[in-house]
């Protein structure tokens, strides 16, 4: 994790953050970019937060249908949250309003 925490520092993570705080409505590409940009693998994402790799997927393809009830989904979004250094809010309230302008 202090891996993670140091490159979340570089300029490039620190726009990038700056970038996705600023937008009221994310998509899994949003957040699989940042999470590519620091290094990060789905199976790296899975040992650290326990989140099965099929849901972190389902998460970073936008697969709507396939996703767990929102008390869940909400729950596996903050814990991902966590482990990119961004405020879970930022993650959860922006993936969540992309979720419910595409229901």
């Amino acid at each position: 994790m202090a891996r993670i925490k140091t490159t979340t520092q570089s300029p490039e993570a620190r726009a990038m953050a700056e970038a996705l705080s600023g937008k009221s409505s994310l998509t899994g590409a949003d957040i699989q970019a940042y999470r590519r940009l620091l290094g990060l693998t789905v199976d790296k994402v899975y040992e650290i937060t326990r989140i099965a790799t099929s849901t972190i997927r389902d998460i970073e393809n936008d697969a709507f249908d396939r996703l767990p009830p929102s008390i869940y989904l909400k729950s596996f979004l903050t814990a991902y949250a966590e482990i990119l250094h961004i405020s879970p809010e930022i993650i959860v309230n922006g993936y969540m309003a992309n979720l419910k302008a595409k229901s």
